[in-house]
């Protein structure tokens, strides 16, 4: 499951063409199902899904801007919701500011490319500002740079313990 987030997700920071790259969203829409098969408990694998949603908003950006933008709302919610859990800690610093930072920057972009943009433009510096305040930086922001991207990118969530029951035996 991490994996194939971990896998997408760099598709995707990529930036290559969706026709270059058709393999990525069935990867991320695998990702989700991991997720949905698995029900993991374990707080640690809550960035996971937010990560994953956000991703694959990304990647259908352009072709199905109205699909992308629920898929970041869930995103954005997922990651609320994590933050105010027993995670709340760990997501307001590290690695945690910079995934939660990169869902609202993302979604301001897909935002800013949609058609109605100008509609939207009061959207769009909400979630700066507010990955902003995450980031804890005082100007505007548009995006992460390369260093935080790569960093942020290098996590694996720790394997779970498997006793005989979970195999069947």
């Amino acid at each position: 499951m991490a994996l194939r987030l971990s896998a997408g997700q760099l598709a995707v920071c990529a930036g290559a063409e969706e026709a270059a790259r058709p393999w990525v969203a069935p990867l991320l829409v695998a990702a989700l199902k991991d997720c949905e098969v698995l029900q993991p408990t374990d707080p640690m694998l809550k960035p996971v899904l937010f990560r994953t949603l956000a991703a694959l908003g990304t990647s259908h950006g352009h072709a199905e801007p109205v699909t992308a933008e629920g898929l970041f709302r869930s995103a954005v919610d997922y990651a609320d919701q994590a933050a105010a859990g027993p995670l709340a800690a760990a997501l307001a610093t590290g690695r945690g500011r910079l995934w939660r930072a990169q869902v609202l920057l993302d979604f301001a972009q897909l935002l800013e490319n949609s058609r109605r943009a100008e509609e939207r433009k009061s959207d769009i510096a909400f979630f700066r500002r507010r990955a902003g305040e995450l980031l804890q930086v005082e100007k505007p922001i548009v995006g992460l740079s390369a260093r935080d991207l790569r960093w942020s990118l290098v996590w694996l969530p720790p394997p779970p313990t498997i006793s005989p029951a979970d195999l069947g035996f």
